[in-house]
């Protein structure tokens, strides 16, 4: 990008807000607990169709960071400019524009994604950066477990596996990829089986409705995927004994 110009003797400010209300004012970085209330001042003393009005502002609407293999949702505002007088443009993501000022940006891969703000009157531009990050893994459980003690009848009644994203403020879902399922019924010997999606079908099944008091069951090797994946990942197993 272009080296960013001054404009008239009016210093150009960049406010970068993000869920944890940070604001990045010309490389002073100021951090406010989500609590504190807040307001853009800057340097916005003229009422210019110009980027050199004062504040800009960039705001991540769901969370502080860009997910990868998503839409994450952003808002682009500058004081005393229509939204219409400005372009956003992306190094290394997707720009999806949503309505006046909102747009969705889709990134590929983890690091960094550079935004750009042009007015399209005076060609002038600001550039602020997110990071983009892979989502978090999700938790498998089976019911509300992911290990201990469960009733025969209780354990019975589950359909499956299910990955939550706990914590996580987007609406999205991993899906469960494959497993292994180690059946020991008491005096028995271990039985290994191979399980494939969320669901509990055929064998699985089958081994499920068959617990009884002692019975143990261990689900290992678990994988899912998540928006974003390009190959499953591996993550915590689930271990049962039935009572």
């Amino acid at each position: 990008m272009d080296t960013i110009k001054s404009i008239s003797i009016t210093t150009f400010f960049i406010v970068l807000l993000a869920s944890n209300l940070g604001i990045f004012i010309e490389g002073l970085l100021e951090i406010f607990p989500p609590s504190t209330g807040y307001s853009f001042t800057g340097n916005a003393t003229k009422k210019t169709t110009d980027l050199d009005i004062g504040t800009l502002a960039i705001a991540a609407d769901k969370m502080n960071v860009f997910y990868i293999g998503v839409e994450n949702p952003i808002t682009v505002a500058a004081s005393g400019l229509d939204n219409k007088n400005l372009s956003l443009s992306a190094d290394g993501a997707i720009i999806k524009p949503t309505e006046a000022g909102q747009y969705s940006i889709v990134c590929s891969k983890p690091g960094r994604v550079d935004l750009t703000v042009t007015n399209k009157s005076t060609g002038n531009s600001k550039t602020v950066s997110f990071r983009v990050k892979r989502i978090p893994d999700p938790i498998v459980r089976m019911g509300r477990k992911i290990d201990g003690l469960m009733g025969s009848g209780e354990f019975k009644a589950q359909p499956g596996l299910t990955a939550n994203l706990d914590n996580f403020d987007m609406d999205l879902k991993c899906t469960i990829q494959s497993y292994t399922l180690y059946y020991v019924c008491k005096r028995c010997d271990a039985v290994e089986m191979q399980g494939s999606g969320g669901r509990f079908t055929g064998q699985i099944s089958t081994a499920i409705r068959q617990a009884k008091p002692g019975d143990q069951y261990a689900f290992t090797n678990v994988k899912v995927r998540c928006p974003g994946d390009v190959v499953s990942r591996r993550i915590n197993g689930l271990s049962f004994k039935i009572r």
